[in-house]
């Protein structure tokens, strides 16, 4: 069984997280026979070839020379992922010759800031920092910005920077500062050298809750790209009260859900919905229905998406204001249909929900976020509870519309390998090869 502030994480988990890789062994035991969609795993997300992972490599170093090279590699994965997902015809250019890499420039540069950070580096990520910003201007001047804007002394941006917000350093230096919220922070730099105040932001009370709901989905997503998310796997890390454990979560429409919990050694719980019943799986045990009503918040597992976007019917109510790290921020309650609430801190500027308020009185923190198959998704949440208990989700991997069936989400028939005994198996026969 998990711990429990790791279960109390997960209850937000729902309105984040949009897809990765489910793995062979838990595909396998989704359906009667281990029947697997053909491509399920190989042609979802990370088919890179090792040509492309040098290329991206050795750009990453001459981007920054004094990167550690395990962190080269780690970043070159994370930006072929993300072209992958959010414009797969860059990704086709990149080995042609015709790729742009002043485009992604400043892409890479967060990737290995947010790599860096934690490490003894504080030079290092400033510097990272530093040739980010230059990378923005640059591109700027590249579209036509104003004259000189190229020329710009990165060095005494990044300064001036330090002299505006701690905040907003803090978050650049640790590559968790988007390149819309960059672009904002360059805007802002600017005002305040030629003597200016910044502009306003629209005053938060003329918004009603429905105008505000609006912005996020239309800041949110390009187009109807939520309407064509019909599925998503997600592979991520938690930790929490010094322990770590690796969940699995594959989702699909409307409430279809199931969770891996496990460490590197093995897994430890399945937890299942298959639009009519609630199951539970612990290792050396047959699969335990359960009552909705003994769920709690783990029901809202079965969200397939964040509430805001106005999917699930629920009722939007205008809360004061507020500030997260330094930023002010819309409060809404958001209220579901089975009268369960939560409240939803959005950035004025950006529109992101960067954080949430829970009925238990945990909070929690989004960051690092990324678009998704056209949908912006946090990769990072931090939960404090009510006694000021930390967990961490660290989202590895995303991966939307897989080929999941409807059978991957109900318990194994009485009689069939169940996923831990295969899993033992499959770890054994791997340990004789081994010998």
């Amino acid at each position: 069984m998990p711990r429990i502030p790791t279960l109390v994480a997960l209850r937000a988990v729902s309105c984040l997280v949009l897809g990765a890789d489910l793995g062979r062994g838990v595909l396998a035991a989704e359906s009667p026979g281990g029947a697997v969609p053909p491509g399920t795993v190989e042609a979802v997300a990370g088919a890179f070839s090792p040509a492309q992972l040098e290329f991206v490599g050795r750009r990453v170093m001459e981007s920054v020379p004094d990167c550690p090279a395990e962190v080269s590699v780690v970043v070159a994965r994370m930006f072929l992922e993300h072209l992958q997902q959010k414009d797969p015809d860059k990704l086709a250019q990149l080995l042609t010759g015709n790729f742009a890499w002043r485009s992604q420039q400043s892409t890479l540069l967060r990737l290995v800031g947010a790599q860096l950070n934690g490490l003894p580096l504080v030079t290092l990520r400033e510097e990272v920092a530093r040739r980010r910003l230059q990378a923005e201007l640059e591109l700027e001047a590249a579209a036509g910005g104003s004259a000189g804007t190229a020329a710009r002394d990165s060095v005494t941006l990044l300064a001036k920077i330090k002299e505006l917000s701690p905040v907003y350093l803090r978050r650049l230096v640790e590559g968790r500062t988007e390149d819309d919220e960059l672009r904002i922070l360059l805007k802002k730099v600017r005002q305040s050298e030629a003597g200016g105040k910044p502009a306003a932001a629209v005053k938060p009370r003329e918004m009603t809750a429905a105008e505000i709901v609006s912005n996020f989905t239309r800041h949110n997503q390009e187009g109807s790209s939520l309407q064509r998310l019909r599925a998503y796997v997600l592979e991520g890390r938690m930790t929490a009260a010094g322990d770590e454990q690796q969940i699995t979560l594959c989702r699909l429409r409307p409430d279809r859900f199931r969770l891996v919990v496990g460490d590197e050694s093995a897994t430890r719980l399945v937890l299942a919905f298959d639009g009519q019943r609630y199951w539970r799986q612990a290792p050396a045990g047959p699969p335990m229905v359960l009552k909705r009503e003994s769920m709690g918040p783990q029901r809202h597992l079965g969200e397939f998406i964040d509430g805001l976007f106005g999917e699930a019917g629920a009722t939007f109510e205008r809360l004061d204001d507020g500030k997260v790290l330094d930023r002010p921020v819309f409060r809404l309650a958001v209220r579901r249909p089975d009268g369960s609430r939560y409240v939803a801190r959005l950035d004025q500027e950006t529109y992101r929900q960067v954080g949430r308020e829970n009925d238990d009185k945990s909070t929690a923190t989004y960051s690092d976020f990324r678009d998704v198959a056209g949908v912006m998704i946090a990769f990072r949440e931090e939960v404090t509870d009510a006694e000021g208990r930390k967990s961490v989700l660290t989202i590895a991997r995303i991966t939307p519309n897989p080929a999941v069936i409807q059978a991957a989400f109900a318990p194994p028939p009485p009689g069939a390998l169940d996923f831990f005994a295969l899993e033992g198996a499959t770890r054994a026969s791997a340990r004789v090869q081994l010998k």
